[in-house]
Order: structure tokens, then C-alpha cells, then sequence
């Protein structure tokens, strides 16, 4: 598995911060201070590798691997490799790999055990020690795919060294449960936090907890604010929408004041909830305002309400419907209405972005002539008061079109995905397209299936986002409502792209999502990546087998 893992590090192309050593150190002019490239350098000629004797069939193994890139990478070609109990400690210059019987293994561990109980790993630095290990054999082969990725790619044959950022460097990570490693094993895609934000007393409820959505605090000008959590989901029964904030990191969740819609007094509320904080000042709104935006309803009129918060969620002010349609009656759906709000920032537009499902332009008939089923379309502001024309997104005639969600990667490229209901697959098969404009989508283009490498595909109501963290492409994280064939583990798996949605691989969700007879489980669930990559996501599972409503649950994925 490790050589594996070794293999594609070894052509990762990103930059790497310069870190720190144990002997053989090059010291400035002055003989006191760092060189300019503030790192500190250890010289591996002359160390020792010390496996742990205790440590299991599959720990050895990534243990000789990491010998053997070792020895690539620095032309030293006999490393001592030995068991700790099969070596004494001479005192000389040693890489500590698992929990070995030497005193600065024994130290790290108990450093790393009194932060945390499980799911981490620790890298520690000494005058002649490194250590890597973490608190279980899978947990100390993600501090040595942590060590490769970083570390060793500075190494050449020439100095042999490798730089930490200083003397006495530790760094120690959560890691949460190993969830899979993917892409020929050179990928960690771990969780951890999972718990439940709300559910129900009775499970004779009706509350489905549907269009889950989550975002963290980073922007707020009272830097204690930054970290907060705040959810939602979309309540089906003519009533406010609801507000979750989590002050733990998402341990724990609180129910704050709902969203009441006061510009739409006369219309039910509480449809297709969304989340965002504004990245930098809009016009009057501060960089830090959180928007919310939803969907409004009745027989004869359908509104997507805006509102802002300046006090991190707890209250809110309706600002103004951004797009307005016709009704829809209970018996079935109407075909002039709007929908399912999405919120982006363009920082080279330097506007705010709504994409939502548009269906005032229907044309004539079941065919739609002149016409189309529905449209995906946005409007953009530049001061959160008056808003563009409409612009067409994705305009498939017959087609309907719809729910899409938007994010934009690492390349620079914005990826949108929707459902695509006409497309000839059948059912409600989830399409991607992509643009390196964000004024600019080609509307008659329809993009691509996303299909896994197992060769199913996942159908309605798409979530995506993309984390930098992941490999030089990072990674791009879809989930939606159900899945066709590839055999998933839930009603939908986890679909990720190391590639920039080229390709797609599924790992299991997390979230036991399964298919109920009550309960529109998955239906809208949300993702969202924060500044270090973290990936947070929100789902409505059903509360229990039979029951007639579901609950809202949280997880995190790391990705290393």
C-alpha cells in the first residue's frame, strides 16, 4: 500500500513549505539564527530507521516503503533498518516510526494521548530523533503519508537533508475514522464529528429535515466569532425556516431564532434553505453579513426571499425577493415558478451570484414549443440591493433542468452541478459543467454524467464542493439524493474527483442514508469546505426503520 502511496507523491507538483533537522544543521553567517528560508535541516546520513516490533503486518510494510523511498530519494543505500527491540538505544541519530521502546517514542505518544483519546498522529522533532507514530497503526500511516507529502519531497541526493520549519518541530493532527484510502492509495479520506443537530421526540412526526445546509464562521470582524457553525434545512409545513449554530465545533448544536420571511407575509414560507457569509463588503453589508435565501410560496406566486444577519445568525432582516414567478397548486407543479437558490461570490466580477430553476419561460404544451420545461439561470448584484437580469445557465428545450449547485476548484474553473431530467438516461441523472467564466456557460451544453469508475451514477438534488486538500488537484466532493448502480453502500455514496471532475471514485457516506417509504432521505443535502480544507457536511437520514420523519446529521471529512 505504501509504495502505492509513494509512487504519486512522488509526482505531486505543488509547493512545499521548507521544514525543519537534526544534524548535520546549516546555520547562517552568524552561527545563531536560521537561514533565510527560516527552516532547519537535518542530514539523514548516518540515521538509523527504528520500526516498532508491536506494530501490525501492515504498519511493517509501510514501514520497509518508507525505508525504500528513503533510499531513493537521498542515494544513502544502507539505511539501518531494524526493530526496536532487536537494536539498543547508542545514542545516535534515529527515525522513530510507531510506538518504539525509545524514550522520545514513549514521550511523543504521551504528549499525543494527553491532547487527545483517539484518531491522531504526532511528528516530533528532536536533537537526533524524528518520531512519527499515532495513537493506532491506521493513524500512524496517515503521519507518514502526512511526513511524505510535506517532508520528503524537499530530500535531494546532493545535501541528503530535510527541512522542518524549526528546531524542536512537533505537529500533531486529528485524523477521525479512517473512512477509505482511494486513488491507488495515496489519499486518506477520513471522518470525524459525526452527530446529530436535531431530530424529533415522536417518530410519528412529519419533519423530514430536508435541504440540510452548513457553513463556518471566517470572516466575522470580532475574530472570536470565526469557527462558529450555523445550519438549516427546509421545513415542508408552512413554517419558519430553522437555525442551528454549534459553538464546539459541531459537538453540540443549538436551536436558535428562525428565519421568519417579513417581506413575504402572505406567502408560505420555509422551502429550499441556503447558507452563505459574505467573503468581503457588498455595497452597505459588511464583509462577515450572512445571507440566507429561500423559497416562498403559494397557489398563485412563488418568491426566492433574501435576508441578512450581522449578528452571526441569531437574528435576521428580510432584504428583498430576488426572482419572483407564478403558483403552483397542491395537485401538481405549475410551470411558471422559480426555485432552489444557490449563493456564490466571483471575486473577479467582484459580485454575488444566484443560480436558481426558472420556469416562466415554458413554451407551448408537454413539449414545450417555443419554449423550455425549466431553466437554470442566475442573477448577480454588486450591492446586495438591485439585481441583473436573469441569464440563461443551462436551456435544454423538452429538458428540465434543475437544483444546481455551484463551486469553483483550484484551476480556477467554476463546476456546476444539476439534475438533468430529459437527458435520455431516465430518472433524474446528475450532470457537471464546467467554466472559466462565471458570466460565461454555453446554456445548450448540458456538460457530462457524473459517473464513478465502478459505473454508477448519482441521481436528484446534487450538493458539490471542492477542498484544496486531497492531492495537487485537490478534491472535488459530490453527493446527491440516490445513486444507480455501482454498487453503493447507502442510498448514495460519495462521489470524488482528483482530477478536477474528469474522473470520479465513490467512498461510503457517512452518513447511513437509506431509502424510506416516509421520508425524502438525501434529498438537497450540503457541503461546504473551509479555509484549511476541512470539509463539513449536513444530511437527513431517517430517525428510525418506519418512522414518518427523519433527522438532520453532521460529519466532517479530512482529507490527507
Amino acid at each position: 500500500m505504501m509504495k502505492k502511496i509513494i509512487s504519486f507523491i512522488l509526482t505531486l507538483s505543488f509547493i512545499l513549505t521548507l521544514f525543519a533537522s537534526c544534524t548535520g544543521n546549516k546555520k547562517s553567517d552568524n552561527g545563531n539564527t536560521p537561514p533565510a528560508d527560516n527552516s532547519y535541516k537535518i542530514n539523514l546520513d548516518g540515521y538509523k530507521i527504528i520500526r516498532s516490533y508491536s506494530a501490525g503486518s501492515d504498519a511493517q510494510a509501510d514501514f520497509a516503503d518508507f525505508r525504500d523511498l528513503l533510499t531513493e530519494k537521498t542515494g544513502i543505500e544502507k539505511f539501518i533498518f531494524a526493530y526496536d527491540l532487536d537494536l539498543e538505544d547508542d545514542g545516535g541519530c534515529e527515525i522513530l516510526l510507531g510506538k518504539t521502546n525509545r524514550k522520545e517514542s514513549t514521550d511523543a505518544y504521551n504528549l499525543l494521548a494527553s491532547k487527545t483519546k483517539k484518531e491522531a498522529f504526532i511528528i516530533k522533532v528532536t536533537e537526533k530523533r524524528i518520531v512519527i507514530l499515532g495513537l493506532s497503526d491506521d493513524d500512524t500511516r496517515i503521519g507518514l503519508m502526512y511526513f511524505v507529502k510535506n517532508f520528503v519531497k524537499t530530500i535531494t541526493k546532493a545535501d541528503k537533508t530535510i527541512s522542518l520549519p524549526k528546531e524542536g518541530y512537533t505537529y500533531m493532527a486529528q485524523t477521525g475514522e479512517l473512512l477509505k484510502l482511494v486513488n491507488d492509495g495515496n489519499t486518506a479520506v477520513l471522518i470525524e464529528g459525526l452527530t446529530t443537530i436535531i431530530k424529533p421526540e415522536d417518530p410519528l412526526d412529519i419533519t423530514e429535515y430536508t435541504y440540510g445546509k452548513v457553513i463556518k464562521l471566517e470572516h466575522q470582524a470580532d475574530e472570536s466569532k470565526n469557527g462558529i457553525l450555523i445550519a438549516t434545512n427546509e421545513n415542508t409545513e408552512c413554517r419558519p425556516w430553522d437555525i442551528y449554530h454549534s459553538y464546539d465545533n459541531g459537538k453540540t448544536w443549538n436551536t436558535s431564532d428562525p428565519v421568519i420571511d417579513t417581506i413575504n407575509s402572505y406567502l408560505n414560507p420555509g422551502y429550499q434553505s441556503y447558507l452563505f457569509e459574505l467573503p468581503v463588503d457588498i455595497g452597505e453589508f459588511k464583509k462577515g453579513t450572512v445571507l440566507f435565501a429561500g423559497c416562498s410560496y403559494s397557489g398563485n406566486k412563488i418568491v426566492l426571499p433574501l435576508f441578512a444577519s450581522t449578528n452571526q445568525g441569531k437574528s435576521w432582516t428580510g432584504l428583498h425577493n430576488i426572482a419572483e414567478g407564478g403558483g403552483f397548486n397542491k395537485g401538481g407543479w405549475s410551470s411558471d415558478g422559480v426555485w432552489e437558490p444557490c449563493l456564490v461570490y466571483d471575486d473577479k466580477t467582484q459580485k454575488l451570484y444566484c443560480f436558481y430553476s426558472d420556469e416562466q419561460l415554458n413554451g407551448e404544451g408537454e413539449d414545450h414549443v417555443g419554449g423550455h420545461n425549466q431553466r437554470i439561470v442566475y442573477k448577480c448584484t454588486s450591492d446586495l440591493k438591485t439585481w441583473s437580469d436573469e441569464v440563461d445557465v443551462i436551456t435544454l428545450g423538452a429538458g428540465r433542468p434543475g437544483m444546481a449547485m455551484v463551486t469553483k476548484m483550484g484551476n480556477g474553473q467554476w463546476a456546476l452541478v444539476y439534475e438533468n431530467i430529459g437527458s435520455g438516461i431516465g430518472g433524474t441523472p446528475i450532470f457537471i459543467k464546467f467554466t472559466d467564466d462565471i458570466t460565461k456557460w454555453n446554456p445548450t451544453d448540458q456538460g457530462k454524467l457524473v459517473e464513478s469508475d465502478m459505473g454508477g451514477h448519482c441521481g436528484s438534488s446534487p450538493a458539490i464542493t471542492w477542498t484544496p486538500a486531497g492531492g495537487d488537484c485537490g478534491t472535488l466532493v459530490i453527493t446527491a439524493n440516490g445513486q444507480v448502480g455501482g454498487n453503493p453502500t447507502a442510498k448514495c455514496d460519495i462521489f470524488l474527483s482528483f482530477d478536477y471532475g474528469k474522473t470520479f471514485i465513490t467512498v461510503p457516506n457517512p452518513i447511513p442514508i437509506t431509502i424510506s417509504e416516509n421520508v425524502r432521505c438525501s434529498y438537497s443535502p450540503g457541503l461546504f469546505t473551509d479555509s484549511d480544507g476541512l470539509v463539513y457536511y449536513v444530511n437527513n437520514p431517517v430517525l428510525m426503520t418506519g418512522a414518518t420523519c427523519g433527522k438532520l446529521m453532521f460529519v466532517k471529512f479530512r482529507f490527507y
